[in-house]
């Protein structure tokens, strides 16, 4: 703190001004300067008093703050340096002149001339000088810092925590320290991955309460933190040192980092996304038709981040080149539309990757095979050949157990059709039975698909149903054969 004494014409006020920050002990109560005004002496009179009387710092001097001055009645203005603090009570007084000797000692918080001044004859425009305040160190405790940020509140830059006591024991330092996983917020989370935020997060410098990331975040892993924060007062005797605790809690926020996936229902997972997903169609040779019926379901992707780019879709290869002629896909839908008819003497199969591509400035991507088979003319109908019309099974046997024929093999289904060669590749199918006892599993083998089959009346103890082949790219249903 600084004073600055100038005199001023007539009564020769000589101004005090002192540079002050913010109210507290040793501080100007609510001023960033402190202007006091003296008169000139009369002669020898040093008792001209200051206004304000006193200098408005917080704190009682000799107390909580040192004076070093014995009481006069000389006056300034202000009567009082407004200081916070009551001097030899809170707070403790020390005038310093660095150029010259003592001109002014204080009483409480006024300040007194030592001798007289004479703005002519001593040449004075200004008097400079500090004032040095000292917080009593013998300041008891009486209060806990208290936190600003009550628990469970979102805060994104500064945790902040004020302390009712002054000096040291009115220093704050914050730190991170291991959050409790049993907290009911861990629990009450809903679909939101969570975790203690300890060594996620940190707080490099103790005395500010900026947190910042001390370790890589994954949105895909973790969506919410939840970082325990503890301020501590700097109380000498570290027994004596007292704390209060808050919870940060921090949300983060999805970044365009993770590649689209292609989706449907059965495709290998990893992290939810398909791998190597494929999807398989057929066209009829000779004929156009348009829009295709893709297995296993529609071609889809979607961005897996949550930011939930648009996708674009693209043929960017295929075998044989000539797939160009043939086909395109809708670039919004992935809708695959055939545009010209093709004859099985090109080829019998093309293999087409497909590109799904985020509409964004990442511009991440990922590819799916399509298999576009290409059936002879349709000259002769598909057969169902099963290897038993006749199975067994025993009651009470469980989901997926096989039937068997006389033999004691397992039963087994299959569709023949003469118009595919032995070098052509044959379409899947899928099978319906009017029945929901039994059903036939991927393999072709004939299974039990309900429990507790019973031959005792009055269930029937012999079935006797159709199966229907549908190709799974198509609609028409093939021929259907009678099964007991």
């Amino acid at each position: 703190m600084y004073g600055v004494f100038t005199e001023s014409n007539g009564q020769a006020d000589l101004d005090v001004t002192a540079l002050i920050t913010e109210s507290g002990l040793c501080e100007a109560d609510g001023q960033t300067t402190i202007v006091l005004d003296i008169k000139e002496s009369n002669g020898s009179s040093i008792s001209q008093e200051t206004r304000p009387l006193e200098i408005p710092i917080v704190g009682e001097p000799n107390v909580e703050i040192f004076l070093d001055l014995i009481s006069i009645s000389q006056e300034t203005r202000p009567l009082e340096i407004p200081i916070v603090g009551e001097p030899n009570v809170e707070i403790f007084l020390d005038l310093i002149f660095p150029k010259g000797p003592p001109i002014f000692f204080l009483n409480g918080k006024k300040l007194q001339l030592l001798s007289p001044i004479d703005k002519d004859e001593d040449n004075l425009s200004h008097i400079l000088f500090q004032l040095a305040c000292t917080v009593k160190s013998t300041h008891k405790k009486k209060t806990y810092p208290v936190i600003l940020t009550p628990i469970g509140t979102t805060v994104f830059q500064n945790v902040l925590a004020t302390d009712k006591d002054s000096g040291a024991n009115g220093l704050v330092e914050y730190s991170i320290v291991p959050g409790s996983q049993f907290d009911p917020d861990y629990a009450n989370s809903g679909r939101l991955n969570t975790a203690d935020g300890y060594g996620f997060f940190a707080i490099n410098l103790p005395h500010q309460g900026q947190v910042t990331v001390n370790r890589t975040l994954d949105y895909e892993k973790t969506q919410r933190y939840y970082v325990t924060i503890v301020a501590t007062d700097k109380a000498k005797n570290e027994s004596e040192r007292l704390s209060a605790t808050t919870t940060l809690t921090i949300n983060i926020k999805d970044d365009d980092d993770q590649n689209p996936s292609f989706i449907y229902k059965g495709c290998m997972l990893l992290d939810g996304a398909c791998i190597n997903p494929e999807y398989s169609t057929s066209v009829s040779s000779g004929v156009l038709h348009g829009v295709l019926n893709i297995s296993p379901e529609k071609i889809q992707a979607v961005d897996m981040d949550t930011i939930n780019s648009p996708i674009y879709y693209t043929f960017v290869s295929g075998v044989p080149d000539s797939y160009k002629e043939y086909f395109r896909i809708d670039p919004d839908t992935g809708a695959v539309h055939q545009v010209k008819a093709v004859d099985t003497s090109t080829t019998k199969l093309f293999n087409i990757i497909i590109k799904a591509q985020e509409i964004s400035e990442a511009k991440r991507s990922t590819t799916a095979k399509l298999a576009i088979t290409v059936k002879p003319v349709d000259a002769n109908p598909p057969e169902i050949v099963v290897s038993s019309t006749e199975g067994f099974v025993n009651e009470n046997s469980p989901v997926g157990t096989n039937v068997l024929d006389s033999g004691g093999n397992p039963l087994i289904v299959t569709v023949e059709d003469k118009d595919f060669g032995p070098d052509d590749p044959k379409p899947a199918y899928t099978f319906e039975l009017t029945t929901p006892f039994f059903a036939i599993d991927k393999v072709g083998h004939l299974i039990v698909n309900e429990n507790n089959l019973d031959r005792d009346p009055p269930n029937p103890g012999k079935f006797r149903f159709q199966i229907v082949a549908r190709e799974k790219t198509g609609t028409a249903a093939m021929q259907a054969r009678q099964f007991h």
